[in-house]
């Protein structure tokens, strides 16, 4: 096995002209427009103004627009309504597409310099782009994928990735009318699978193999009746092919809190049957109280002091609507309109079950996120510690110890970032090292919960 080149992020990597560089990074949804909750997703001491989008956007560019910008960036959670604006300082060296669906698009950009853009098709979180190197004529495919997430999802997933090499295969005979079938294709994204302790999973197996066969299972889930296969030729993994020439563990790309051992009790949050643990249902209960000071419960008016608290405003927010829902069926009930004057009272159970469904949405770091807030206002801080509903350097903003950061019950972390590509046509040449332990992410140095990972390629 040939060693692979592992530079650092410091290195300036500029790849001769029959190489080719590219960035895969799921950057975490742009706030400029859209996503204004992703200051939840920061330890709640971060200052407000490093969770911003301005302050993201120069760590962003700071990476990316340097002296050795790459070839080809592959971008996941793009905005639809804000692409043109967040982006604006890469058009002078950047043309880029955009997937046609969805509010968290896969966006590819190509140096605008360099290649010619023959096609782009949006398939279902993905998008798949054909370009043609100016220098040699040199064709290849750029998949950028954002696959559907959550456990039981095992096959869309394969479905997706299925569906496009199907499209590459049909449209370079078909729209393009190539003469032959062009093959160097590069899959990269958020493939929402952990390929590092998942690397038997069907998206492997029909990327290596180059077929997964009927009646296989992927994690208890069915993935294919039939045989399913592709024909662009065999892929290699980048990650591990880097990593374990060097003798190396694969690095996790995502690190975050460890939430949700403490929030729930079983399942994983993706569906009806989440139980909370009792110290969850008894730290939303103590919420309760702090804002309700009369017996019946919580008023209106107590109410948007909470959302207010929780969402810095009482008019947005899957919170705001599920106690709008809530306090509008209580007023039917009680008379409709003629009951418009009388005080209607939000519950602790009501309270209990807003948060269940937000646990329900995987929103895990909204919850913590709302529990620090509300806690930390009203001096009980000390409270939400004793109940260890969520970890004590999350609520006080203590860098991770080395023994944390090693830790599963303190840190989460996925390699669901990877770069597959055609082994008959390129040759991993380098690729950027995102080994070593850090603090969860986002926070002030790092603008996204994911690393990027960026290859080199020489064509053969």
């Amino acid at each position: 096995m040939p060693v692979v080149s592992i530079f650092q992020p410091s290195d300036r990597f500029i790849p001769d002209t029959n190489e080719l560089s590219i960035v895969s990074w799921n950057q975490l949804l742009p706030s400029s427009v859209d996503g204004w909750w992703l200051y939840k997703q920061y330890c709640p001491v971060t200052p407000q103004d490093k969770r911003t989008w301005a302050f993201r956007r120069e760590l962003f560019e700071a990476r990316l627009l340097n002296d050795d910008k790459p070839d080809v960036i592959a971008l996941q959670e793009a905005s639809e309504r804000s692409h043109e604006i967040d982006y604006e300082n890469f058009s002078l060296h950047y043309e880029w597409e955009v997937a046609n669906r969805g509010r968290m698009r896969c966006l590819t950009m190509w140096r605008s310099n360099m290649f010619d853009h023959l096609a782009t098709y949006s398939k279902d979180r993905t998008l798949i782009t054909c370009l043609r190197r100016r220098a040699d004529g040199r064709l290849f495919w750029v998949v950028n994928v954002h696959l559907q997430a959550g456990g039981g999802n095992e096959d869309r997933r394969l479905r997706q990735v299925h569906d496009a090499l199907e499209t590459i295969r049909k449209k370079a005979k078909g729209d393009l009318k190539l003469e032959e079938e062009q093959n160097t294709c590069i899959i990269c994204g958020d493939f929402n699978v952990d390929l590092k302790t998942d690397a038997q999973s069907s998206i492997t197996k029909l990327l290596v193999d180059g077929v997964v066969p009927a009646s296989t299972f992927d994690n208890g889930v069915l993935v294919a009746r039939k045989d399913k296969k592709q024909s662009l030729g065999t892929f290699s993994n980048a990650m591990l092919l880097a990593y374990e020439s060097n003798g190396r563990e694969v690095p996790s790309t995502l690190v975050a809190p460890q939430l949700i051992p403490r929030l729930i009790g079983s399942n994983d949050g993706c569906n009806d049957k989440v139980v909370p643990t009792a110290s969850f249902v008894s730290a939303v209960r103590s919420m309760f109280y702090f804002y309700a000071t009369g017996e019946e419960g919580m008023t209106q008016k107590e109410v948007n002091e909470f959302l207010e608290d929780i969402n810095l405003s009482i008019e947005r927010g899957s919170e705001m609507r599920f106690a709008k829902n809530i306090m509008e069926e209580k007023r039917l009930k009680d008379g409709g309109l003629e009951s418009e004057e009388k005080q209607i009272y939000f519950s602790s159970a009501d309270l209990i079950s807003l948060y269940m469904n937000e646990l329900k949405g995987g929103k895990f770091w909204g919850v913590a996120h709302d529990l620090a807030t509300v806690f930390t206002k009203f001096g009980k801080l000390d409270e939400l510690e004793t109940l260890n509903v969520v970890p004590m350097w999350y609520l006080r903003g203590i860098p991770c110890s080395e023994s944390e950061l090693g830790n599963e019950r303190e840190i989460f972390e996925a390699s669901f970032d990877n770069v597959f590509f055609t082994a008959d046509t390129l040759e991993l040449k380098a690729f950027e090292d995102i080994s070593g332990k850090c603090q969860p992410m986002p926070n002030e140095q790092e603008p996204s919960d994911h690393k990027p990972v960026r290859c080199v390629f020489r064509f053969k």
